[in-house]
């Protein structure tokens, strides 16, 4: 299973990292917080699932 940074996932999606950081607050895009800390990933599903929700077209 690939997961993905936020870095990342804004890279993909052409938005701002804040952005997506904001989507994953508000429960609009899954994401896994790793051991406890602050840092979060999102996997490959949650965002195809985001995607496909939000009907968004990723180059």
């Amino acid at each position: 299973m690939k997961l993905y940074t936020t870095f990342e996932v804004a890279d993909i999606l052409k938005v701002s990292e804040r952005t997506v950081r904001e989507w994953i607050r508000k429960k609009k895009l899954g994401a896994t917080r790793l051991g406890g800390t602050k840092t979060v990933r999102v996997s490959e599903e949650d965002l195809k699932e985001f995607l496909n929700i939000n009907r968004v077209i990723s180059s």
